[in-house]
């Protein structure tokens, strides 16, 4: 097979912004992450992973598909053994996506896409009103044009002008359709930082083994995998008796916050598919999200089942102005930072319940992993219930907590002040001073519960400096002689609920579909006497689209086929992403669409 040609930074279809100029250099090797050897099994766990060489024993059932995928019913939200889904290998219609130029083609298509730079702002207002959003029909067109095959054959329906709503209708219409989503849009390049980039960053360069650019791995990896498998099934000759629904926002990298009337990007498209197919229609939905790590010896997929919820809250402080010369004991600014202070040091106190998907990991950590001895022994007291079960369960959610970083964040609702402004003169006392605070909402817990906590936090404060107290559309407190006022709100319409937990055990169809798909594209590939993969189920600490989809399934997985090691830099300088875990991509989209097609229940 011949080898694909490299992609010149010079061919990029927005040379011309002066802010990304092209430059020649010499190809150098791509930054790898490193085993981070020694560390306690528990704490890698908790970035996605298990941390040393695990020795794994499952069941490997070689069933079919029907047997595995026959109980359909909830599944429980622990099982002790964490039993794993067969392998389930499709009956036909599998192309070899590494024969022909069928590898050269998926390489292209997603160089192209990564030149046409759809950058998402947070300060982008509606889609009619704001020029920036004008990159995002080059990019359909782009689609049009490289997927011949698949315009053709499906129904496209753009909705909110820029979000992208495909059907592939199946022969039969009872059956739910298979519903797969990914993002157009990508973190904007910070301009400073263009020269740190080894290659342009929006040039799609292909080095002949990494494709480098905004958005190369997050997500147009993930958009580009969909596209081509469906592309490569309909050349092949394939017909779908389920139907196949795709649908691709374009505001997910700020949230997709509602502007105004106008819902952008995925909540429109959630409004538009509930309206046309109705709620719970989908068998199951597959997002971008967390892929496989293999650094210890043994791979690990671990899907997100579960996400945190969300609130931005603005926190306001109002006094009176003056001359800065005959300032208060506190100026507003001061005020806040007290406020800012009571809050840091006030934290959300941890806790983990049996319905977080961090303990339906731990369980399979334990039953195939090298834990402690200790979080093994807690684990298995826990898992009794009762009494002495709580109080297990409570000793293991500190263990967790005192871990602080990532760790944390598993089993508590975090809190980031992440901006501030007030004052606009020297010689003139603040008379409005804010902050912005961002909150990653426990599972176990709810936004009323986060807003109450805020409040018996900050009303001591406010009783003591003599402020008038407004919290979430509410009067606390309202004194008559004020010495000012501090006003809780919450910002940008972000208020979201921690996600429904989606199953992840045996005797669901839908978790044994997303396994035996994963593992049969693995192993085939691998080489049958390669070491299986093992699915965990995962808890995923920030949000991605589907938290505009819940009405359409209950079983919804985070999950990219992507190796850890074969993707960097995301969000960051120097993204990319390794051409054949792309094609990887690709296949195991194949196996999932295929499999789901040949399953005959809903």
């Amino acid at each position: 097979m011949s080898t694909p040609p490299v992609i010149s930074e010079k061919q990029s279809l927005y040379q011309d912004d002066p802010l990304l100029p092209t430059y020649d250099q010499q190809t150098p090797t791509p930054p790898r992450s490193s085993a981070q050897k020694g560390k306690k099994a528990l704490l890698n766990l908790l970035g996605l992973c298990v941390a040393g060489y695990l020795t794994l024993s499952f069941i490997n059932s070689t069933s079919g598909l029907s047997s595995a995928l026959a109980n359909s019913g909830s599944a429980p939200h622990t099982q002790s053994t964490c039993q794993q889904s067969p392998i389930l290998t499709p009956r036909g219609n599998l192309t070899d996506v590494y024969a022909g130029d069928s590898k050269e083609r998926i390489i292209q298509w997603l160089s192209g896409a990564v030149q046409i730079p759809t950058e998402a702002y947070d300060d982008m207002a509606d889609v009619e009103g704001d020029a920036r959003f004008k990159v995002f029909g080059d990019f359909h067109n782009y689609l049009e044009e490289k997927f011949p095959a698949l315009y053709k054959t499906l129904s496209v329906e753009k909705v909110n002008t820029y979000a992208l709503a495909y059907e592939w209708k199946g022969s039969n219409p009872s059956l739910k359709p298979l519903f797969l989503t990914a993002h157009q849009d990508v973190v904007p390049v910070e301009r400073s930082t263009v020269h740190d980039w080894q290659h342009p960053p929006f040039s799609g360069h292909y080095d002949g083994e990494y494709i480098w650019g905004r958005g190369a791995s997050d997500d147009k990896t993930g958009l580009i995998s969909i596209m081509s498998a469906v592309e490569l099934l309909i050349e092949s000759g394939f017909k779908p008796t389920r139907s196949l629904v795709l649908a691709y926002g374009f505001d997910e990298e700020c949230g997709g916050k509602v502007v105004k009337h106008s819902p952008p990007g995925a909540a429109a498209l959630g409004k538009h598919l509930e309206q046309k197919y109705g709620k719970d229609s989908m068998l199951m939905l597959v997002d971008e999200g967390s892929g496989l790590d293999e650094r210890y010896g043994q791979t690990i997929a671990e899907p997100s089942t579960g996400k945190k919820g969300y609130l931005d809250v603005e926190l306001s402080i109002a006094t009176p102005g003056g001359h800065s010369s005959v300032p208060p004991p506190h100026t507003g600014i001061g005020l806040l930072a007290l406020a800012i202070n009571e809050l840091e040091a006030n934290p959300v106190p941890a806790h983990m319940d049996r319905k977080n998907p961090l303990y339906s990991a731990l369980q399979c950590y334990a039953h195939y992993g090298n834990l402690d001895k200790e979080v093994k022994d807690v684990l298995k007291k826990a898992g009794g219930g009762g009494k002495k079960g709580d109080k297990a369960l409570k000793k293991l959610t500190d263990i967790i907590a005192k871990m602080g970083g990532g760790a944390k964040a598993h089993v508590t609702t975090t809190r980031a002040v992440d901006i501030v402004r007030g004052g606009v003169k020297v010689n003139a006392l603040p008379e409005l001073s804010q902050a912005v605070i961002n909150h990653r909402i426990n599972p176990a817990s709810s936004v009323a519960e986060l807003q109450d906590q805020m409040i018996q936090v900050l009303q001591p404060l406010t009783e003591q400096y003599e402020l008038s107290f407004h919290a979430f559309g509410n009067k606390i407190s309202e004194l008559k002689d004020a010495r000012g006022t501090l006003t809780l709100a919450e910002a940008y319409n972000s208020a979201l609920e921690p996600a429904p937990i989606s199953p992840s055990t045996t005797d669901s169809f839908a978790w044994n579909l997303l396994s035996g798909s994963a593992k049969d594209t693995w192993t085939s590939r691998k080489g049958a006497d390669h070491t299986d993969l093992i699915m965990v189920p995962g808890l995923g600490i920030g949000n991605t689209d589907t938290k505009r989809y819940w009405n359409l399934t209950s079983n919804i997985y985070r999950f990219g086929y992507l190796l850890r090691a074969d993707a960097d830099g995301i969000h960051t300088v120097n993204e990319h992403v390794k051409a054949d875990a792309v094609v990887e991509a690709v296949r195991f989209m194949q196996r999932l669409i295929l499999n789901a097609d040949e399953y005959d229940g809903n």
